[in-house]
C-alpha cells in the first residue's frame, strides 16, 4: 500500500545515517585523527561524513511526513 514505499526509504535512510555515525565514531575512537591537518579533517572528514549524515536525516523526514500525512504532498 501506500505507506510500505516510504517505509523502506525511512529505514535506508536510517541505514545510511547509522554507517556514518560509526565511521565517524570508528574514526575518533582508533585517533586516525593523528597526522592529518586540522584543514584536512574537516574537509575530508567533517565535509564527506556529514553529508551522509544530514541527507539521510532529511530523507528520513520526508518519508516520516509522508507516512503521517499519507500522501506524496510533501514532494511539491
Amino acid at each position: 500500500t501506500k505507506v510500505f514505499f516510504p517505509t523502506i526509504s525511512l529505514l535506508k535512510r536510517y541505514q545510511e545515517m547509522r554507517g556514518a555515525v560509526i565511521y565517524f565514531l570508528s574514526f575518533m575512537m582508533n585517533k586516525r585523527y593523528k597526522g592529518r591537518s586540522g584543514i584536512e579533517i574537516v574537509l575530508f572528514i567533517g565535509l564527506m561524513n556529514g553529508l551522509w549524515f544530514i541527507f539521510p536525516i532529511l530523507g528520513m523526514w520526508t518519508s516520516l511526513k509522508v507516512i503521517q500525512r499519507d500522501s506524496f504532498d510533501v514532494y511539491r
